[in-house]
C-alpha cells in the first residue's frame, strides 16, 4: 500500500510537472495567435517541453522584427507616393505653362504675321498705284508723247519700289 501511495505521489508529482509548463506554453501559443506579441514565455526546461518553448519564444521574436520591417516598409512606400504625387503635380503644371508659352508664342507670331501682311498689303497697294500711273504714262506716251532720253522710264512715271527693303526694314524693327 505504502509503495502504491509513493507510486501514486511520484506520478502525480511528474503529471504536475508535465502538465503546467505544457499549460503555459499553450496559453502564450493561444495568446500569440491573437495577436498579443508582448506576452512572455516563463518555461525554462531542457527537455522537448523546453524546445518547444524556445521555438515559440523565437517564433514570436521573428514576427515582431518582421512587423517591423514592414511597418518601416510601408512607410517607405507612402513617403514615396507622396513624393511621385508631387513630381506628377510638377510634371502637370510645367505642362500647362509650356501650353500657355506656346499659345503665347502662336498669339505673338500671328500678331507678327498680321503685321507683315499689313506691311506687304500696303507695298503691293503701293505697286499697283505705280503700275496704274505708269500705264497711263504709257499711254499718253503713245498718244504722241515723247519718252525721256536716257532713263528708260516713261516720262512722268515713278520706278516701282522693290517690296524687299520695306520688308526688312519692317522686320528689323519688329
Amino acid at each position: 500500500v505504502l509503495i502504491c501511495v509513493v507510486m501514486g505521489a511520484v506520478g502525480l508529482f511528474f503529471a504536475r510537472s508535465l502538465a503546467n509548463p505544457l499549460k503555459r506554453t499553450a496559453d502564450f501559443a493561444t495568446k500569440v495567435a491573437g495577436g498579443e506579441l508582448n506576452e512572455k514565455l516563463d518555461v525554462q526546461r531542457t527537455d522537448e517541453i523546453g524546445s518547444l518553448a524556445d521555438t515559440l519564444r523565437h517564433m514570436v521574436d521573428t514576427l515582431k522584427r518582421m512587423i517591423a520591417e514592414s511597418e518601416q516598409k510601408s512607410q517607405e512606400a507612402a513617403q514615396l507616393a507622396q513624393e511621385a504625387n508631387h513630381a506628377t503635380k510638377v510634371a502637370e503644371d510645367a505642362l500647362k505653362q509650356a501650353a500657355q508659352a506656346k499659345r503665347e508664342g502662336l498669339l505673338q507670331a500671328a500678331g507678327k504675321l498680321e503685321q507683315v501682311v499689313a506691311v506687304v498689303h500696303s507695298a503691293a497697294d503701293d505697286l499697283t498705284s505705280q503700275i496704274e500711273q505708269s500705264r497711263r504714262g504709257h499711254s499718253s506716251a503713245s498718244n504722241g508723247a515723247s519718252p525721256s532720253r536716257g532713263t528708260g522710264t516713261i516720262s512722268g512715271a515713278k520706278r516701282p519700289r522693290s517690296m524687299l527693303p520695306i520688308a526688312r526694314r519692317w522686320l528689323s524693327r519688329a
